[in-house]
């Protein structure tokens, strides 16, 4: 019994000491957004374990939250740099041109409540 609990300690260590963290997280192009922002909506986090699946989600959170920001054709990658058990993340971004509406013209048979379309659109 003694001895199982030995090895399930040593083997325990062992996991911990090759745990790989993330160090730093670092946004590059980013001019329309704040840092802040961003790091609110990827999964990862700074101390964090380091997941592959996390850092393909985090790309497809950020392509997203940039296309609802009106950057339709942004796009962003990401760089890894391994020192140790650390790891460092370099999300890199591409904004591209910024998308807004004029205008909008709408037509049909129903009479439409403008103030209600305002509320619901925006001005």
């Amino acid at each position: 019994m003694e001895k199982r609990i030995l090895i399930l300690l040593f083997i325990l260590s062992a996991f911990i000491l090759n745990a790989q963290n993330i160090d730093k997280i670092v946004f590059t192009g980013n001019d329309g957004i704040e840092e802040q922002e961003l790091r609110d909506i990827i999964l990862s986090e700074e101390g964090d374990e380091f997941q592959t699946k996390k850092l393909t989600l985090d790309l497809r959170l950020l392509q997203n939250f940039y296309i609802s920001r009106g950057y339709l054709f942004n796009s962003v990658a990401v760089d890894t740099v391994r020192s140790g058990n650390n790891f460092q993340i370099e999300y890199r971004i591409n904004e591209d041109q910024l998308i807004t509406v004029g205008n909008v013209d709408l037509s049909g048979s129903m009479p439409l409540d403008h103030k209600k379309i305002e509320r619901e659109f925006g001005q």
